[in-house]
């Protein structure tokens, strides 16, 4: 008796899974939730026993050298890190731009949408000081309203600070550090620090 061949059609070979070197199913989740979220944790910047403590992994003196380890040796890992990073950096950019709209907006920030106004535009005084007018303020303008209060001299008004912005993208960012990394991006090997004697630069670790 012949045995039956059945020739499967280009369709149904595309349809096939494919899979990665270490066996998943490219772009799905870990099947270890934990080791999910310390891909993410990783993502974020995270290493060591801070990325371990953020997923929920007991503290303990080997928690460091555990964590190390599956960030440079557990396949999936790598591979799962590989495929969320390229996301999170495009996502982070994209709040970056939407940051650095509202530093511009803020750059420009002033009482004068806030401010009443006489038939030719020019500001209203009184003994001398300014007059607070919301009426012809939009939506936009009250977004530069970092606070408002009432006094007994009438209403305070305080506007939004660009530099406290710029500050903060800045830190988001990792261009401003207010802690010098003792360790290196493992965080198992001690940091390389590097000072030029004599015109030659010479690592010393810390």
């Amino acid at each position: 008796m012949n045995d039956l061949v059945i020739a499967e059609s280009s369709e149904e070979i595309a349809a096939r899974p494919t899979f990665t070197p270490s066996g998943r199913v490219p772009d799905s989740p870990l099947r270890n939730p934990k080791h999910e979220l310390l891909v993410h944790a990783f993502v974020q910047g995270l290493t060591g026993r801070d990325a371990g403590l953020a997923v929920g992994y007991k503290d303990g003196p080997g928690l460091k050298g555990n964590i190390a380890r599956l960030r440079l040796h557990n396949d999936q890992i790598i591979e799962r890190i590989a495929e969320v990073a390229p996301r999170a950096a495009a996502l982070a950019e994209i709040h970056d731009a939407w940051i650095l709209a509202d530093v511009k907006f803020f750059e420009k920030a002033s009482l004068a949408p806030f401010l009443k106004r006489d038939q030719n535009g020019k500001i209203v005084l009184e003994n001398g000081l300014p007059i607070l007018d919301f009426s012809n303020a939009n939506e936009e303008h009250y977004r530069l309203i970092d606070e408002i209060s009432h006094t007994k001299f009438g209403p305070k008004l305080k506007i939004r600070d660009p530099l406290n912005a710029l500050d903060k993208l800045m830190r988001y960012r990792g261009l401003l550090r207010d802690k010098v990394a003792l360790t290196d991006p493992s965080g198992e090997k001690p940091a390389a620090v590097r000072f030029i004697v004599e015109g030659a630069p010479v690592a010393v670790s810390a």
